[in-house]
């Protein structure tokens, strides 16, 4: 299939034109082959058919012979006078007959042979036909020998075909033959009648398949030619729609895509018409747009300057602001060393506190002894009576004097507990001052940081806001070039 498609329509009908003609010729091929072969058989069965009646017209004489008591001569001389009168094919058929020694009895195309034997006689080809023909005959019953032999009015042999039969009571071959040239002859007659026919026929069919391809041919090519027309857009062209065959069809879908063509050519005028006037509003409405867009971009550019160098002055700013959260955090650590001197300071005065609380109650243990030993000397004065008075004075005044260091010891006492108590308080408020000033000097380490980095931001930002700076001036000088 695929070599078809690659081979032109003109090929395809010449091929087709040539397998038909090859078609004819090799069965007008075999039609005269069968032909040949049916003269010849033909031929063959007239003179087995003709040696068949001879041989039944001497059963029935010689059955007559028996029934009415005839002589053998008489039946042989009647007989032989009909054979003599059994001339076919125009005069050149006979019957002839021989004895099974090959001895001639009857030979009407040459009866000065008769009487004569024929048993040594060979054709132009050395063969003993006579000899075959009654041999075979004679063994078989019958027999069909080829040979060549003088036909009469002929001048050299020619090649025939003999058939013979041996009637046994009599000792009778009967035979005749048949010149194959004769045969030939009407086979080549009968072959150029058919090639001339087979000719005539050949001319016929290449005539109209001539005239055929040629209006085809002649039709296809003018709607290729118009086809190709179309292509190029040219819609004047003249479509033949009066064909009625296929090229008739592809005439009217060769009409069909004219009109699509011609309708395509419409829409695509209108739509370049369209397209231009959109074209026309678009560039209008760019020009506007870029005039907007030339004007922002003035504005974009003035912002981004201002912007750019209100991050630089905020990145001064910033700047300030951590050298100056530098100086807090100095200031901080240095509070922080001194709430921690102090801390130690209060907890120095606390711990003397501590010890100056238990020197008083040592005191105020020897008050209390003291005490009890005036007590008891008191008494033991009262038991002495007069002389024991004195002693009972001096008692009195150191009892005194011991409650009075009590007293005192008590006092003091309250007072180095209220001053321990006090400096546990301060303490733990100068703790407390400690931890927040920790607190405020991390939190102050971090705002340096959170500074630096935005500081950096911001100076990040003022190097993009100069490069949108520039982009926005680069915009405007080509939004201008847009305009021009």
């Amino acid at each position: 299939m695929n070599f078809l498609s690659k081979l032109s329509i003109k090929a395809k009908l010449i091929t087709l034109l040539l397998v038909i003609l090859a078609f004819i010729t090799i069965n007008d091929i075999q039609v005269i082959s069968k032909m040949v072969e049916q003269n010849k058989n033909g031929k063959m069965e007239k003179i087995t058919s003709v040696v068949d009646i001879a041989y039944t017209r001497l059963e029935k004489l010689y059955g007559k012979m028996n029934e009415r008591g005839l002589s053998e001569d008489y039946i042989r001389k009647l007989y032989y006078s009909e054979i003599e009168d059994m001339w076919f094919d125009n005069g050149t058929g006979y019957i002839f007959l021989f004895d099974k020694d090959g001895v001639n009895i009857k030979l009407p195309a040459a009866p000065e042979k008769e009487g004569k034997s024929f048993w040594s006689v060979s054709d132009s080809n050395g063969k003993y036909f006579i000899r075959d023909i009654v041999k075979d005959a004679v063994s078989k019953g019958s027999s069909v020998t080829d040979y060549y032999f003088i036909k009469p009015g002929a001048p050299a042999p020619a090649p025939k075909v003999s058939y013979a039969r041996y009637f046994q009571p009599l000792n009778i071959v009967i035979g005749t033959g048949v010149y194959m040239d004769d045969v030939e002859r009407e086979n080549a007659a009968m072959k150029k009648e058919i090639i001339t026919r087979l000719a005539i026929l050949f001319m016929i069919i290449l005539v109209v398949f001539v005239i055929i391809f040629s209006d085809f041919n002649k039709a296809v090519n003018k709607l290729i030619n118009n086809m190709n027309k179309l292509a190029d857009n040219d819609t004047s062209v003249k479509i033949d729609l009066s064909r009625k065959d296929e090229v008739g069809k592809m005439a009217a879908c060769v009409e069909i895509f004219k009109t699509s063509i011609i309708e395509r050519m419409r829409l695509e005028t209108e739509s370049e018409s369209e397209k231009n006037r959109l074209e026309a509003e678009n560039r209008d409405k760019i020009l506007s747009i870029t005039t907007d867009i030339a004007h922002s971009s003035s504005s974009v550019e003035e912002h981004i300057s201002g912007i750019s160098t209100a991050a630089s002055e905020l990145s001064s700013t910033l700047e300030d602001i951590g050298t100056k959260v530098d100086e807090t955090s100095n200031m901080t650590m240095l509070a922080q060393e001194e709430s921690e001197k102090g801390n130690a300071t209060i907890q120095e005065l606390s711990n003397s506190a501590a010890k100056i609380g238990e020197v008083v109650r040592l005191i105020q243990e020897i008050a209390e002894k003291t005490n009890l030993l005036a007590l008891n000397a008191s008494i033991e004065a009262a038991r002495a009576g007069d002389e024991g008075r004195g002693f009972a004075v001096v008692a009195e005044e150191v009892k005194k004097l011991a409650q009075q260091t009590s007293t005192a010891t008590s006092d003091i006492y309250s007072q180095v507990n209220m001053i321990q108590s006090n400096s546990d308080n301060s303490v733990k408020a100068i703790e407390n001052i400690s931890k927040q000033i920790n607190a405020i000097n991390e939190f102050t380490q971090h705002l340096v940081v959170s500074m630096t980095e935005q500081r950096t931001a911001t100076n990040d930002i003022s190097e993009r806001m100069s490069q949108a700076s520039d982009g926005a001036r680069e915009v405007s000088y080509k939004i201008k070039e847009i305009r021009s």
